[in-house]
């Protein structure tokens, strides 16, 4: 009974993502969706987009995974948890009893320890601002003179370099190197 009850909550966990909509879920989603470039960007340009939009894409899937695997913890360690007393009710061995409680509290030490929502829920927000920033670029990139790209340009950097100073990641001081690798060829 206990194994279909796990079950029948955990499915439902994922159908729930699944009605949320097309990609959005509980846990959200990041699809390229418009992948819209003025034709007159620079080879860097074009490679910081790149890797602006893997990037992003890697933060979806870490958030994705991170709070899939919280689900499926937290739905388990509930429902050993609530077994309990019914095992003790039904006159169950007394070890089946302590099994489920000793595994309810191991599971919740693991997520303790691996502290899955708060990070997906982290990387999905990064995930977020980096896509709001560049729907936002690419928006404006069709809207601003070609004179003034540069500028639309360097405000995108700017902004992705303040989502991930604030975010606690250190990965542009890469980009950054290859960029200027990029930029003295």
């Amino acid at each position: 009974m206990l194994p279909f009850i796990v079950f029948a909550i955990f499915s439902r966990t994922l159908l729930l993502e699944e009605e949320e909509g097309e990609g959005a879920g509980l846990v959200g989603t990041y699809d390229r969706e418009d992948l819209y470039r003025p034709d007159d960007m620079r080879p860097n340009q074009a490679a910081y987009l790149d890797s602006i939009e893997k990037m992003t894409e890697r933060y979806s899937r870490k958030a994705r995974f991170r709070l899939r695997r919280y689900f499926a913890t937290s739905t388990g360690a509930i429902a050993c948890a609530s077994a309990v007393p019914v095992v003790v009710a039904a006159g169950f061995p007394s070890w089946i009893t302590a099994a489920l409680g000793a595994l309810a509290a191991v599971v919740q030490g693991i997520q303790q320890i691996l502290q899955d929502q708060r990070l997906g829920a982290e990387s999905h927000a990064i995930a977020v601002e980096m896509s709001t920033a560049l729907r936002r670029f690419r928006y404006e990139a069709e809207e601003v003179p070609e004179r003034e790209r540069d500028t639309s340009f360097h405000a995108l950097v700017d902004q992705v370099e303040e989502i991930q100073r604030l975010s606690g990641a250190r990965m542009l001081a890469l980009m950054r190197e290859k960029s200027a690798s990029t930029n003295s060829s």
